[in-house]
């Protein structure tokens, strides 16, 4: 009866349902006698769902039985699509949370980026004008070579880092 609601549209079978649909045996084995349906359906029309009543009774079918079961399947559509569309605000709220967390310690990192570039700049100019007045193949020259070669890979370290802040700042 249900793949009937949703080809038809509103269904009613007052007694001898399974004389119908004689392939349901669940209609039998439930001792079901009679049944209503209407189709659930979207405010694109699409349908989602199905209202049904089984009875293991024949049924009286009151008076505007199909204006009632309208009035409340809208109503289980609509709170459907409600909290369907609470879901989908809570996610983007979620995406909003991260995409700002990113945002701040992208700030924070180009922050710290910029203080370590002025804390490097007198590290390589130093490092670069002691090399040059060292005598070659000394100790002290060896020691100076060794503090520009950690002064470079800071000042990469700390470009890769304000790039890394530059792109959140962007994203």
């Amino acid at each position: 009866p249900c793949n009937h609601v949703i080809k038809k549209g509103f269904s009613i079978f007052t007694q001898n349902v399974t004389k119908y649909f004689p392939e349901d045996k669940r209609l039998g084995q439930m001792g079901i006698e009679s049944y209503v349906g209407i189709p659930l359906k979207s405010s694109t029309s699409e349908t989602i769902g199905l209202l049904c009543i089984f009875s293991r009774q024949e049924l009286e079918i009151p008076h505007r039985l199909k204006e009632y079961m309208e009035i409340v399947s809208a109503k289980i559509v609509s709170e459907l699509e409600r909290e369907n569309e609470e879901e989908k605000r809570l996610v983007l709220e979620n995406q909003l949370r991260r995409a700002q967390k990113m945002e701040a310690i992208g700030t924070l990192a180009g922050g710290i980026a910029h203080d370590f570039n002025n804390i490097l700049f007198p590290i390589l100019g130093h490092a670069e004008m002691l090399l040059e007045d060292l005598p070659p193949n000394t100790p002290a020259q060896s020691g100076a070579r060794k503090i520009l070669s950690s002064a470079l890979r800071a000042k990469d370290l700390v470009q890769q880092i304000l790039t890394f802040s530059r792109k959140e700042k962007y994203d």
